[in-house]
């Protein structure tokens, strides 16, 4: 075995010891290619962080990782699923990120996603398509799912606001009778 691990009385690894034979391989390897995780990765019993302190060490620039753990083929990954439907939540679980993630790299490629998805607000038209469903059938769920679009939460906040009472959710059962507080 090339490489030594010195254990502490807890049994936690303290220190990797790396065999100058290892070492040489790291140096050669990142000669070819200065990325300090791919580099672990393909020498295998090392970390990212150690290879980076071998690189330095030896006097080796490491690239710098503008794109964090994505790849460049993930990237277009996402801006091409993004071009296709502007919907980040169905481009994070086909390309298997975070919905946040997109959101960084649709504003990067300056793509607009749907107004649902981007966190905007409604517009006029919405709130009084929203009201005027509350108005004849005075359920947020039903109202939520029959616009589409927008959750529970935003139906039942906009019937607070324009004070309509609901005939089914909080309201409802804020005012149960017989109700004992403890």
């Amino acid at each position: 075995m090339d490489m030594a691990v010195r254990v502490a009385k807890n049994g936690s690894a303290m220190r990797q010891i790396i065999s100058e034979e290892k070492r040489r391989q790291i140096v050669a390897a990142l000669k070819d290619n200065p990325n300090a995780k791919q580099v672990a990765q393909k020498i295998g019993g090392v970390s990212h962080t150690t290879v980076g302190k071998i690189a330095k060490a030896a006097g080796v620039a490491l690239a710098v990782a503008k794109s964090g753990w994505l790849s460049a083929e993930q990237r277009a990954q996402i801006i091409g699923a993004l071009k296709a439907d502007a919907n980040k939540t169905q481009a994070a679980r086909k390309i298997g990120v975070s919905r946040r993630t997109v959101d960084k790299i649709a504003k990067a490629a300056g793509i607009t996603l749907a107004a649902a998805e981007s966190g905007k607000r409604l517009s006029a038209e919405q709130r009084a398509q929203i009201i005027g469903a509350l108005k004849a059938n005075p359920n947020a769920s039903e109202v939520a799912r029959q616009i589409g679009g927008v959750s529970y939460a935003v139906v039942w906040n906009i019937a607070k606001a324009a004070g309509i009472e609901l005939t089914r959710g909080r309201p409802a059962r804020d005012h149960r009778p017989n109700k004992v507080l403890r």
